[in-house]
């Protein structure tokens, strides 16, 4: 059978010793509310501060944006966040840190200051309840830890300060770079010779090119009077068909005679000289043979012969690079190229050089704008602020009245007198006698089975 559990010993003991119950509680209120009326009351004092919630985005370089913090993380974490940092303790040594030079001891035990403070929020207000015995130190204590929640949230949230000090040491040094780079640059530009050595490279290259192209135009005027040769051959070998076959007068064949020895006198030294005295006695006594046309177009073959021979030679030396021509002399020349080498070669050098000095300003240059660009973010930021705290006032709360104060210590500290009272009465009456039972139960049992044994005889 399950057995039932038996209240009424308990109930019967609570009444019979109810006025030690009620004597108890009496005592107690009297004593609490006595103490009440003697000590001074725990004054408090609130901060009012006022979270308002901004978005924006600053983007002075494409490769660099400083974003909204608060638009890319979850509103409500982010406000239990900041609920969080008003009650931590991160911020009490900021707070204690902000009190050291008039906050002094006011308690007799060592507690916490975050014992003494209460956070409330209510929308976008937050409020910061501190207590104390002093209403002053409540309002000081109020107003530190307001103000310097206000300042953590600001670095925190608004820009991280010691990033704008990273790049503003950056910024410090890329400048320094740059003056430098500029500097070696300027120093370089001033002491290298690239200025003479290009005028003297053009010189040579021009006195090279000029010759050349003398040489190359002696060869076109070789060619030209080889051309002018075969032309002359070719008519005389006309006027000489002609005087053959008898087909035009002695006057004709004498003037063609004539003509074609006047275009080669430009051409061949020939053997006669022409001189006219009397243009009227062109026709008389002047007898034109085949032989003497045979005679001239032999002379205007050896002629081209050599101009041919001249022209050959000329187009190996221009093709070979050397040999001694009209322009230049062979020595001469390559002396100057090899001086134009040279002055390839230097310039080379110095430009290599000077190139390197440009590539490491204009990088310098590149790094001290890009860092720039970031700074102005970073201030641009910090004057735009993601989320802006704004402390609005500190006040002190009025105390609440003596009488109301004593009842509800009264009432509070009968309702624990009551309490332990009934488990006073109850321990004394009924559990203290149950666990004396329960001790005296196996001594109880030890001696009747003392009893029960039988006796050795020895």
């Amino acid at each position: 059978m399950e057995s039932e559990l038996d209240l009424r010993p308990m109930f019967r003991a609570l009444f019979r010793r109810w006025w030690l119950i009620a004597a108890f509680a009496t005592t107690i209120a009297l004593v609490i509310a006595g103490v009440a009326l003697v000590q001074p009351p725990v004054r408090s004092a609130t901060a009012n501060l006022l979270i308002i919630p901004l978005s924006n985005q600053v983007t002075l370089d494409p490769r660099f944006v400083t974003s909204d913090v608060a638009s890319n993380s979850n509103a409500p974490l982010q406000r239990e966040g900041m609920i969080a940092l008003a009650s931590s303790n991160t911020l009490e040594d900021i707070v204690l840190a902000n009190l050291s030079p008039d906050f002094g001891p006011s308690r007799t035990l060592p507690r916490s200051l975050l014992e003494d403070i209460q956070i409330k929020v209510e929308g976008d207000l937050l409020q910061v309840i501190a207590s104390d015995r002093d209403e002053a130190r409540a309002k000081l204590i109020a107003e530190t830890w307001a103000k310097s929640y206000q300042q953590l949230i600001e670095e925190l949230y608004n820009g991280d300060a010691r990033l704008s000090k990273n790049i503003e040491a950056q910024l410090t040094d890329a400048e320094q770079r740059y003056n430098e780079s500029q500097q070696k640059l300027e120093t370089f530009i001033a002491s290298s010779t690239l200025a003479e050595l290009e005028q003297r490279i053009t010189n040579l290259q021009t006195l090279l090119t000029n010759a050349a192209n003398a040489d190359q135009q002696l060869y076109v005027d070789y060619l030209k009077r080889v051309r002018e040769i075969d032309l002359v051959i070719a008519d005389a070998r006309t006027v000489r068909d002609q005087v053959a076959n008898g087909r035009v007068d002695s006057l004709g064949n004498a003037l063609a005679i004539l003509s074609l020895r006047s275009r080669a006198a430009g051409t061949v030294d020939l053997p006669f000289t022409l001189n006219f005295n009397d243009p009227a006695a062109i026709g008389e006594g002047t007898t034109v043979s085949v032989e003497d046309i045979d005679q001239l177009t032999a002379i205007l073959q050896q002629r081209r012969i050599e101009l041919l021979d001249q022209a050959q030679g000329l187009a190996r030396s221009l093709a070979a690079g050397d040999g001694d021509l009209i322009g230049l002399a062979s020595q001469i020349r390559q002396r100057y190229v090899k001086e134009l080498t040279e002055l390839v070669r230097q310039q080379e050098v110095q430009s290599s050089q000077q190139r390197l000095f440009q590539q490491r300003r204009d990088i310098s240059f590149e790094s001290l704008k890009l860092l720039q660009s970031k700074s102005d973010e970073q201030q641009i930021a910090r004057r735009s602020p993601q989320i802006e705290i704004q402390y609005i006032n500190a006040s002190i709360d009025q105390p609440a009245s003596l009488t109301r104060r004593i009842v509800i210590d009264g009432v509070v500290s009968l309702c624990v007198g009551l309490f332990v009272g009934i488990f006073l009465v109850l321990f004394f009456d009924m559990a203290l006698p149950a666990l004396r039972r329960l001790n005296a139960a196996p001594s109880a049992t030890g001696e009747v089975a003392a009893q029960s044994e039988p006796k050795m005889i020895g």
